[in-house]
């Protein structure tokens, strides 16, 4: 096993005897030529004499400056010692030692801070204690391969701190061996929790991102630009593309093709587009036929990259059918505006007629001659909006162009119902009852107004002889008329008492509309005398409802003072069942 041999700082010093080593040798030269001269000493010259001075003067210049050389390594040897302590402790990576069985023999102070225990606690422990157990078989694991293979071992594993939470690490150990000799492992760890935060919302958001890209309806796939010598975009390679892909387009095994390899012929605008946002990278949401491939799109583009990226992405989906649809839409809407228009010119026909026909007649007439178009338009539009896509505005057309055929159905109903003369069919109705079911039938469009309705009912249901159907079609006639005198919300009151004394039940419907002028008060329930907005009502409404009380030996008033806010209040009178007398009603 190759090992590398630790030297401690302190052995690349100078040795501390140095300087009395050089002060020794000094001294024995000079004592050995002051013992040759001993014996003679009386007998030196003083020129013999200055010599013998000069030459100590100069071993003492010399043993100083040594001295002083020695100091300054010394000096130098304890700065260099400072510094690698100071970069060992206080490094911003651990660093540690362990002997072949785990153990620590040393250790510096960022490891130590990162265990949360104090350095000379640490020596002599195992440094499995400090290891989450389910990561101890990793320690294990590479500490034997070093110690057996003598290479480099790289792990990351989790140690515990005391009352805290686990922590990421990376431990970097090589093989050595200490100053006797023995196998070592010298290792640095570095604290890695953020990166593996970092890599953990990473791979979640692959997750989603892959999830997404496999599970959405919508076809997406990325596309490398291609061009010509000139920088024209010409064509475009996939270089990814979703599951949904083949089923918005009927390309199969499209990747790592080019548009023109699948479609030699396809339209030139769709490189135009692309092209212009790889070179702005200015996204686009736009609508394209592919006239080659015989398909629609809604797409929405974008660069994928910064400047000088060639690659777009693309999200889209086929809207061919949908295309189809409002083709075949605006086909029958022209047919529907020419059908509207024959049936007011044949309306205004039958206007001129009804001033010399029978009333009745007349209005029979009318709407057996406009149910028959009116039911054939209603089923194709109803078929087109079950065919069209939620939201689309092909669908708020047809929901358009479906209010007025069911506008012209109310006035064929208003038509056939001002024609029932004199044909009832009675039975016993609870009056509170029939106001409630007309109620649920027009609650969407009261709540879609914003009308409160407000309710005062007898104790005890009134029970009436009445025609239902002509019943039900009066209290219609009465809600729709006071909604639509509150288009911007109010409140609907309907009041449903008894007079004993005439054996009478009555039913007040009131609105806090804008009210009715006193001048056209008394026109109000005349035939086709409207006035609403010319096409929004026919001007049978409320005289329907004045012949149904008629022929119900009731009476119908319209009270308004025409002030706005006090609105419109219309009361009927209908005679109680075979005459039950009062106390029964209250």
């Amino acid at each position: 096993m190759k090992a590398e041999k630790i030297i401690p700082p302190q052995a690349a010093a100078p040795s501390k005897g140095t300087g009395e080593t050089l002060r020794q040798r000094a001294e024995e030269v000079f004592r050995g030529k002051a013992a040759g001269r001993k014996e003679n000493v009386e007998a030196l010259s003083p020129d013999e004499v200055r010599q013998m001075l000069h030459e100590l003067r100069v071993h003492q210049i010399e043993l100083e400056m040594q001295n002083e050389e020695l100091r300054r390594a010394h000096e130098e040897l304890e700065a260099a010692r400072a510094r690698y302590f100071d970069l060992y402790d206080l490094a911003p990576v651990g660093y540690f030692i362990l002997n072949e069985q785990g153990l620590i023999l040393e250790i510096n102070l960022t490891t130590a801070t990162l265990l949360g225990v104090a350095r000379s606690a640490l020596v002599k422990q195992p440094l499995t204690r400090f290891i989450l157990p389910e990561d101890q078989d990793i320690f294990y694991r590479h500490r034997k391969l070093l110690f057996e293979t003598g290479a480099p071992q790289v792990c990351e594993l989790r140690l515990v701190k005391k009352d805290d939470a686990p922590f990421w690490v990376r431990i970097d150990a090589t093989a050595a061996q200490d100053a006797n000799g023995a196998p070592v492992c010298r290792a640095t760890l570095i604290d890695i929790t953020e990166r593996k935060r970092a890599e953990d919302v990473l791979r979640i958001s692959e997750e989603r991102y892959r999830t997404l890209f496999e599970t959405m309806d919508e076809g997406f796939c990325i596309v490398e630009m291609l061009y010509d010598p000139d920088g024209k975009a010409v064509d475009y390679r996939f270089v990814e593309i979703n599951p949904a892909f083949d089923k918005h387009t009927g390309l199969p095994q499209a990747l790592g093709k080019t548009i023109r390899q699948m479609v030699p012929n396809h339209d030139a605008h769709w490189f135009e587009i692309y092209g212009k946002v790889a070179r702005t990278g200015e996204a686009i949401r736009f609508e394209n036929p592919a006239i080659a491939m015989q398909r629609y799109y809604d797409v929405y583009a974008f660069r994928i990259g910064g400047d000088g990226s060639q690659r777009v992405g693309i999200l889209f989906n086929d809207i061919t059918q949908r295309k189809l649809a409002e083709e075949e839409l605006r086909k029958y809407s022209a047919e529907l505006i020419e059908k509207n228009e024959e049936l007011r010119v044949m309306t205004q026909q039958l206007w001129q007629t009804a001033k010399l026909a029978t009333m009745g007649e007349l209005s029979a007439s009318i709407a057996h001659e406009l149910n028959n178009p009116l039911a054939i338009v209603s089923l194709r539009i109803e078929s087109l909006i079950n065919n069209s896509p939620e939201d689309s505005i092909s669908q708020q057309e047809l929901k358009i162009i479906e209010q007025e055929v069911e506008r012209m159905s109310n006035l064929v109903a208003n038509l056939l119902q001002f024609s029932r003369r004199g044909q009832q069919q009675l039975s016993t109705v609870d009056i509170r009852e029939e106001i409630e079911k007309v109620l649920e039938l027009i609650y969407y469009h009261l709540r879609k107004r914003n009308i409160v309705i407000w309710r005062e009912f007898a104790k005890e249901a009134p029970h009436i002889q009445a025609d239902r159907q002509q019943l039900r079609q009066l209290f219609l006639n009465l809600f729709t008329n006071a909604s639509d005198a509150m288009p911007q919300g109010g409140t609907l009151t309907i009041r449903v008492a008894a007079q004993p004394e005439s054996m009478q039940v009555i039913v007040e419907v009131a609105d806090t509309g804008m009210g009715i002028p006193p001048e056209i008060l008394s026109k109000m329930s005349e035939p086709f005398y409207s006035t609403k907005p010319e096409g929004k009502g026919t001007g049978l409404g409320l005289a329907i409802c004045r012949r149904i009380m008629k022929e119900h030996n009731g009476t119908f008033d319209i009270v308004s003072e025409g002030i706005p806010g006090k609105g419109t209040t219309a009361r009927i009178s209908l005679p109680v069942k075979n005459g039950k007398n009062a106390a029964e009603l209250k």
